[in-house]
């Protein structure tokens, strides 16, 4: 949708708009801060988890954070150390892997996804997305989570997204938006988004031991659209890709090629 108005050749005006639906957590939030920015009478809401196996939450104007779907499925919330709880055994603050028993004949199925309780809407848990459990880097050991990364890029402005790649030698990239970053920002912006990263222990051990250089920003333009490309190339549709904060290795090669001349 941000394409989309920034492609238009005159502002457009929705005078009796008044609500958008859309992803709003993890990778989505700086995305719905944006929207939210552009139409300050709107109403923003928040999309609940809803996988290709089944819904898990739905947005309740009067809840904190979508609400558990509890007439759509069995739910089991699986803890970090492999522990198992029900919804009625949540606790507030935690993160949980969803396990989803449905009547179209799914049983515990782990849907991959990872959601923390923000609160609870009388006696039914708020969920708040926070990313996929596969999404993980780890080139020396250090582990770094779609989440985590998320958290470091936070308040960075525009299109922001951590890349892998292993040649000439394992590091990381630090791809920006050059419409929001301005070049002077760039060094600063990359230091900041390391020593958040260095939070992780074994990242910061990587980093001090040599085996991972300090991060390597590249601003370019339209980094969306470049992200966007090369999923396509790799077979993904359009409506299919959502922005990641989080790149594959074999991604980050693809993006490495993209920018030689």
């Amino acid at each position: 949708m941000l394409q989309l108005l920034d492609a238009a050749p005159e502002p457009i005006e929705w005078p009796m708009l008044d609500t958008i639906s859309c992803w709003s957590s993890s990778t989505s939030q700086r995305y719905a801060a944006e929207l939210a920015r552009r139409f300050p009478d709107t109403h923003i809401q928040g999309k609940g988890l809803l996988a290709t196996e089944g819904v898990v939450s739905v947005p309740l104007d009067a809840a904190c954070a979508p609400v558990l779907a509890v007439d759509s499925g069995f739910y089991e919330f699986e803890t970090a150390s492999g522990d198992v709880a029900l919804a009625w055994e949540l606790e507030t603050g935690r993160a949980y892997s969803v396990v989803l028993t449905s009547d179209a004949g799914l049983y515990r199925y782990r849907l991959g996804d990872r959601v923390r309780v923000s609160g609870w809407y009388e006696a039914t848990p708020c969920l708040e997305f926070i990313g996929r459990e596969n999404s993980t880097s780890d080139l020396c050991g250090e582990k770094l989570t779609e989440a985590f990364v998320a958290a470091a890029l936070g308040d960075v402005p525009g299109f922001a997204f951590l890349v892998p790649v292993m040649n000439p030698r394992p590091a990381y990239l630090l791809v920006l938006d050059d419409a929001t970053v301005a070049s002077g920002r760039l060094c600063t912006t990359a230091e900041t988004v390391d020593s958040r990263l260095m939070k992780n222990p074994q990242y910061r051990y990587a980093r001090e031991i040599g085996q991972l250089p300090p991060l390597e920003p590249r601003r370019i333009a339209d980094p969306l659209g470049t992200y966007k490309e090369i999923c396509m190339r790799s077979g993904q549709r359009l409506g299919d890709i959502k922005p990641a904060v989080l790149a594959s290795i074999q991604w980050g090669e693809q993006f490495r090629e993209s920018l030689k001349p």
